[in-house]
């Protein structure tokens, strides 16, 4: 600070110590120059704007100032004069451009893993759409990496309110031409004519080419300058496609991303749930089996040949399976051996009594419901108290550092720090998906993944209907009366979803990829079979007392968790 100060520095608010520094410029843009300063003690970057260049109702700033998120750049303060606005924001150390475009030079810290930075980038644009808002201006030079490492989503210039049916008018050139998705170009040709309404998958569109240029270091999948970007993304000419090995992470998730048609391309919460799986668990614990396989030790018929499912579950399994001795095996193993000199050193021994990262089996037991783990029964039970009417319950992310205090305190047998938090909703949602994404077995079993796959793609509905009730019923007790339990819950979640917006098929799309996983970690099966996981997840829910019929006990039926 003393530094700063002895430049001479122009104060904007003596109550806030807020000053910037003319000599020293941080950036430079088309309308604005970020300075360095200081506000209340803390060093800090100061956009200075000249008045007349800015939006009458000061959009960017009354937009940024709703935004409380770990990846986008915090907003502390606004200050203006007679002839400048300024708005005071996190100091970043660098742009993602730097860390790849020949001639700028990075001199921030190590970044994080690709999957970490781009999973960052999808979190922050999720969470800006979950306000209901469009950036319009996704570009490398708009992330920013703060001190620390992590990505921040920043310029809110061109940010626009989405109105409730999710859209937005289009008219004129917004965006960066290198960045900007086909449907805003064809906006601008029909300029005059019916209007059209955008949707936040431009945003997603944009993303999709930010991913594909910081995976490949430099090479934009349209092309190789700003011209023939531009008209190869007006004619999907996606020349550079093939520059990204197709066995890369990322490339089935960005030609998701990037398809032409808004519709068609990839939701957000799937990116970021597919980003999340790729560190997930050890390899060689494939699924096992075909459908047909299942079909020929399952399957029974009526006179008509109709298959049917027998009138009750098979509640007690004495013979373990091969595959889950080998699961359970592999767990021990490594968590006996892990250290950092290991091949398993990636995987930290787990204390006694631990509730994430273990076996269903082993955590801790719910003391009212059989079989049902702890976790689950409070975090839900605080969701049905708390947050059955909160827009967005699930899809929504709760701030992460919140999130992962409270998963350490867990996995120390502490379970009361989920009651102080009992109204962050979205934390507490955020705890419950964390649960079962870190499952060792996902809760739908590896064992029975590809027989589901097969089962989901089944005609007519009935046998599809009847050959996935079968699989579901041979799953381990812990596993079957864990999903069951959440399955009615998420019923309850989509029965009001006039007012949360989340109605079976939202809630499938962001448990799907959780809950049903391959065994290995193939991104390529994880992209191909996603439609089926969701579709899975969500006839679960819509019919769930179908595969979840009440029991006899009215006390357990759907009305309250069982």
């Amino acid at each position: 600070m003393a530094f700063l100060s002895s430049l001479h520095p122009k104060t904007l608010n003596k109550k806030t110590g807020t000053y910037y520094v003319k000599k020293d410029v941080l950036g430079v843009g088309s309308f604005s120059i970020v300075f360095r300063g200081s506000h209340r003690g803390l060093d800090v970057a100061v956009k200075r704007i000249e008045l007349h260049r800015l939006d009458p109702d000061d959009r960017e700033a009354k937009l940024q100032m709703k935004l409380e998120h770990e990846n986008v750049l915090k907003i502390f303060a606004v200050e203006k004069d007679d002839d400048y606005r300024y708005i005071v924001l996190e100091l970043c150390v660098g742009t993602l451009d730097q860390v790849y475009e020949k001639g700028k030079v990075y001199a921030g810290p190590a970044l994080p893993p690709d999957q970490t930075v781009m999973y960052q980038i999808a979190n922050g644009l999720d969470y800006i759409h979950s306000k209901k808002m469009i950036h319009r201006d996704v570009k490398p030079e708009n992330i920013l990496i703060s001190k620390t490492g992590e990505v921040k989503l920043s310029d809110f210039g061109l940010c626009k309110q989405i109105c409730p049916r999710e859209t937005f008018s289009m008219s004129g050139f917004k965006g960066t031409a290198s960045w900007i998705a086909p449907e805003l170009l064809k906006a601008v040709d029909n300029e005059g004519q019916i209007p059209i309404r955008g949707t936040t998958s431009s945003d997603i569109f944009s993303a999709g080419c930010v991913f594909f240029v910081f995976a490949t270091r430099g090479t934009h999948p349209f092309g190789d300058d700003h011209i023939a970007v531009q008209i190869n993304i007006r004619n999907n000419q996606q020349v550079n496609i093939d520059k990204l090995n197709s066995d890369h992470f990322t490339s089935s998730i960005i030609r998701k991303m990037i398809e032409p048609e808004p519709s068609r391309r990839m939701p957000l919460t799937q990116v970021k749930e597919l980003f999340k799986m790729i560190p997930r668990r050890p390899r060689g614990l494939g699924s096992l089996g075909s459908f047909n396989e299942a079909e020929h030790r399952n399957t029974t018929s009526n006179k008509e040949g109709i298959p049917h499912t027998p009138p009750a579950r098979r509640r007690t399994k004495s013979i373990q399976s091969e595959r889950r001795k080998l699961l359970t095996h592999k767990f021990h193993e490594i968590h006996l051996i892990s250290s950092p000199t290991t091949d398993a050193g990636q995987f930290f021994p787990i204390a006694k009594g631990a509730t994430l990262g273990v076996p269903l089996e082993n955590c801790p037991r719910s003391t009212k419901h059989e079989n049902i783990p702890k976790i689950v029964e409070v975090c839900i039970n605080i969701i049905e108290d708390n947050g059955m009417d909160s827009v967005g319950v699930y899809r929504v992310p709760g701030n992460v550092l919140v999130v992962n205090d409270i998963s350490d305190s867990l996995n120390n047998g502490d379970f009361d720090q989920l009651h102080p938090r009992g109204n962050e909703v979205n934390v507490i949602s955020s705890v419950i998906k964390s649960f079962f994404r870190k499952l060792p077995d996902p809760l739908v079993t590896s064992e029975l993944y590809s027989s589901l796959i097969e089962a989901s793609k089944m005609e007519p509905d009935e046998f599809r209907l009847m050959a996935i009730k079968r699989l579901v019923e041979e799953l381990p007790d812990p596993h079957y009366s864990t999903l069951r339990y959440l399955i009615v819950h998420l019923s309850r979640v989509a029965r009001m979803s006039s007012v949360n917006k989340m109605d079976a098929r939202n809630l499938a799309t962001v448990f799907g990829p959780t809950l049903i996983r391959p065994g290995d970690d193939s991104m390529t099966t994880m992209m191909n079979d996603m439609p089926y996981q969701c579709r899975i997840v969500e006839m679960l829910i819509d019919k769930v007392d179908f595969f979840f019929p009440p029991p006899s006990n009215p006390a357990l039926s759907t009305s309250q968790p069982i």
